[in-house]
């Protein structure tokens, strides 16, 4: 995964210095990677003639979304999050198998309010069910605390 664009580090220009700023930079998206029409990331500012960038309908370039910076705006626009709201570095990363058993509380109670609605709850009620099902750090000081999310997905099917 692409933590996105970097000063000094990823973005080249076409003489092989390294970028000091990002050339593809937008107000929304300042740490855009653009992707080719192929889906490829693109790290050089003038990719291969054959390579063509992505572009929405709009004319802005598409930015690969495998990077953290674009994770984050689809973690905020499909938890309907104001664009500032601090996103939780779990919740725009994987560990190595993808199958992590639990979720920080703060990425469990960013989502509350998207859960609430689909299930026709209260957030309350998420927030309770939330907190119910957070467990300590391991050994009493290892890590931090975090939300079961097979024990919280099981509680909202209402399954023992």
């Amino acid at each position: 995964m692409l933590v996105g664009f970097v000063a000094g580090v990823n973005t080249y220009l076409a003489d092989g210095a390294v970028a000091p700023r990002n050339p593809f930079a937008t107000a929304a998206d300042p740490r855009c990677i653009p992707m080719t029409a192929s889906g490829t990331p693109v790290e050089v500012v003038d990719p291969p003639p054959n390579e063509h960038l992505a572009h929405e309908p709009g004319g802005s370039l598409v930015c690969y979304p495998q990077t953290i910076p674009e994770r984050v705006i689809a973690y905020r626009r499909f938890n309907g999050l104001p664009a500032g709201t601090t996103v939780p570095i779990d919740a725009v990363t994987a560990s190595g198998s993808g199958l992590d058993a639990e979720i920080s509380i703060a990425n469990a109670l960013l989502q509350a309010g998207r859960v609430a609605r689909a299930r026709h709850e209260s957030v309350a009620f998420l927030d309770s069910l939330v907190h119910r099902y957070t467990e300590p750090r391991q050994f009493g000081f290892a890590g931090e605390p975090g939300v079961n999310v097979v024990e919280l997905n099981l509680a909202l099917e209402g399954l023992p």
